[in-house]
């Protein structure tokens, strides 16, 4: 009986570092995982041209918050704006002006 009762606690603590190691492994792969986007370049810029009038300077694909977006710079008459782009859906995250003085020499 004794017996019985150390397999089933053995059991029970593999079981339980096994999916402890799984939800660590699914963490590291998530934060390493490739960046993609159904969404094209136009589409991109289309979303982002509503959100915020003016010329676009640059789109880049990242990750944030640990998913997937578009940072799309727009220089418009208020300056450089950056709208940030949910890549899964197109939502607008957010558009925000840009008052760094980095590309300023």
């Amino acid at each position: 009986m004794k017996t019985t009762a150390k397999i089933i606690a053995a059991s029970v603590i593999a079981v339980g570092l096994t999916g402890t190691s799984l939800a660590i492994a699914a963490q590291g792969t998530t934060e390493s995982a490739p960046l993609k986007s159904d969404l094209s370049i136009e589409q991109v810029s289309e979303i982002a041209l509503k959100a915020q009038d003016g010329t676009i300077e640059a789109i880049e694909l990242e990750r944030e918050d640990g998913k997937a977006v578009f940072e799309v710079e727009i220089r418009s008459a208020a300056g450089e704006v950056e709208v940030l782009i949910d890549a899964a859906t197109g939502d607008v995250i957010s558009t925000e002006l840009d008052d760094d003085d980095d590309d300023k020499s």
